[in-house]
């Protein structure tokens, strides 16, 4: 099932489903997104504690009218330039 969350947080932890916001989708499910859900986030920034659960997720960051939003991942000894966390 793939759904929709929006980032409701501001300044907060990426794993807490109350600063998620369920916004479509095929059931009506509490966040944070599991895997292969869509993240929207438009002002804020989402701070992703170690083995965080973002797994095969689309995430569309910014807003309009000059918000600004980021991410604040971190890695750990097995995260480098030749293993990274993420794929652009």
């Amino acid at each position: 099932m793939v759904n929709t969350f929006s980032w409701t947080g501001g300044i907060g932890s990426g794993t807490l489903a109350s600063n998620w916001e369920w916004i479509a989708g095929s059931s009506l499910t509490a966040g944070p997104p599991n895997q292969g859900d869509t993240a929207i986030i438009t002002s804020g920034t989402v701070l992703m504690p170690l083995d965080a659960t973002f797994v095969g997720n689309t995430v569309e960051l910014g807003g309009t009218g000059g918000t600004a939003a980021g991410l604040q991942f971190q890695g750990d000894p097995a995260i480098s330039l030749s293993n990274p966390s993420l794929d652009g």
